[in-house]
């Protein structure tokens, strides 16, 4: 089971009046508007992916397969608007508070130049079965809604 929150955008129909929210305990997050960087600010990790590792939920942020992104600038987003499809355990990017994964996350910076990762907003947040029963046993107080 997965559970995907994004901004599709309907050129037919034209955007919502206003953008998706996600909230997770306190911190709102407003897709393409909220940036990485506040959600850094709000105590969230990002972790972006090194290279192939386990799929077991429990080991992605300890077996070498995603490093914690410090915020300084190295990392950045690729020009232009790209969702992603891939699973939570697969993703490029996740999101995490207190060593638990939220799920994945994707960002945007701009069409036309490459952008810092702090800089860029976010776009889209995937859930997964492993990555809800965790949040929910840590988190119990403020699910997910």
């Amino acid at each position: 089971m997965v559970f995907l929150v994004g901004v599709m955008f309907n050129l037919t129909i034209g955007l919502p009046p206003q953008a998706p929210i996600l909230q997770i305990n306190e911190s709102k997050i407003t897709l393409a508007e909220t940036k990485a960087s506040d959600l850094m600010e709000a105590g969230f990790d990002i972790y972006v992916r090194q290279s192939d590792g386990a799929s077991n939920y429990e080991e992605l942020l300890t077996d070498g397969s995603f490093q914690r992104y410090s915020g300084n600038k190295t990392v950045t987003i690729e020009k232009g608007f790209r969702l992603d499809s891939n699973a939570v355990p697969y993703a490029p990017y996740l999101l995490a508070k207190d060593g638990i994964v939220l799920g994945s996350i994707s960002f945007y910076g701009a069409e036309d130049q490459n952008v810092a990762l702090d800089d860029s907003k976010i776009i889209q947040v995937r859930f997964n079965k492993e990555s809800i029963e965790a949040t929910k046993k840590t988190f119990y107080h403020s699910p997910i809604r």
